[in-house]
């Protein structure tokens, strides 16, 4: 019965603390007739963004990297596929 009323309780802060997340609806592809692809939700920003680390690459970038657990795979126009650890 102790377990069971813990649970509830649990349930109840969880549910009357939680944000609801609300955001407009996109009927079609582009978001509107005019496939615009803008919406009117607002996103807050955060203010603390910063430049953790930097790396250069022999030659440039078009990619988009690929994260697998900590590390990051970059391929460069040089040739090379690089492996940083995202951490370091």
């Amino acid at each position: 019965m102790k377990f069971i009323s813990k649970v509830i309780i649990i349930a109840v802060v969880l549910i009357l603390t939680a944000q609801f997340a609300q955001a407009e609806d996109w009927p079609m592809r582009g978001h509107d007739l005019e496939h615009s692809g803008e919406t009117s939700d607002i996103i807050q920003n955060p203010v603390n963004l910063g430049l953790i680390w930097k790396f250069e690459t022999g030659n440039d970038v078009y990619s988009s990297p690929a994260i697998s657990e900590n590390f990051v795979y970059v391929g460069s126009d040089d040739s090379y596929i690089y492996c940083l650890n995202k951490n370091t």
